[in-house]
């Protein structure tokens, strides 16, 4: 079955792949626990499959709607019992990884002083920064705000831009997420290069447990959307689903 496939996929390939490419010397998370966690994933796919296997062998359920539905249930189960579990995890790797990063942010953008005056110059210099971006493409303020210093990089982060999507205004970022962290990360390597090489790290092995939860999860929800539509079937023929 494609749903069985995807569990082992997850068990059998995904993981074992993740566990020999993370680093072992690890200077920011603790690779111990991070292959904990991998295997605690790869333990409920496979209670998963084992589960499926059951099912499909007891003789007292009919494969349509019977089977169908004792997956689906199980699959709820399993998916709330995944959640449980790795929310908190996935809590601590994005506490862990804010503070790095709030670290490498205070030697990287160094704030103005916050007296009046200064914040007022610098609220008008960020003002006419972003005036004169205005005139840039996309790819024009991305090239700014790489190359360009604190002041810079400040304004186009404070505000976003006015952008127009299908006619119609829309506030979007002058630059994304991922172009602002990449700078963090080239800058903070240069300013701090252990808290860098942590957050790498950290974030490296948030990934890699967030991945294969997700991919558990996506087969899961196969099982799940399979009940679903059995059940719709159902209530669209007027049978009724047996219990089971």
């Amino acid at each position: 079955m494609p749903e069985a496939m995807k569990l082992k996929g997850v068990a059998g390939t995904l993981i074992p792949m993740f566990k020999v490419s993370l680093p072992r010397d690890s200077r920011g998370a603790d690779m111990t626990n991070v292959l904990g966690h991998l295997d605690r994933v790869a333990l409920f796919a496979n209670e998963a499959i084992a589960a499926e296997a059951r099912i499909d062998a007891n003789p007292n359920l009919t494969p349509r709607p019977g089977r169908i539905e004792a997956k689906g249930e199980m699959a709820e189960r399993m998916d709330a019992a995944v959640l449980a579990w790795h929310s908190p995890i996935d809590g601590r790797f994005a506490e862990h990884a804010a503070v790095l990063t709030n670290d490498l942010k205070a030697a990287v953008d160094v704030e103005p002083p916050k007296d009046a005056g200064w914040v007022t110059a610098d609220m008008v210099l960020g003002i006419e920064i972003r005036r004169q971006v205005e005139r840039l493409s996309p790819e024009g303020a991305e090239q700014l705000y790489r190359a360009g210093n604190g002041a810079i990089r400040r304004a186009l982060r404070a505000v976003p831009r006015i952008a127009t999507a299908g006619g119609f205004p829309r506030l979007a970022p002058w630059v994304s997420d991922e172009v602002v962290h990449q700078v963090l990360m080239e800058e903070g390597t240069r300013a701090k290069p252990d808290v860098a090489a942590q957050l790498h790290d950290v974030e490296l092995a948030r990934d890699a447990v967030r991945t294969s939860v997700n991919a558990l999860r996506a087969g899961l929800r196969v099982l799940i959307e399979a009940a679903r539509i059995e059940r719709r079937l159902a209530l669209t023929s007027g049978a009724e689903l047996p219990q089971n």
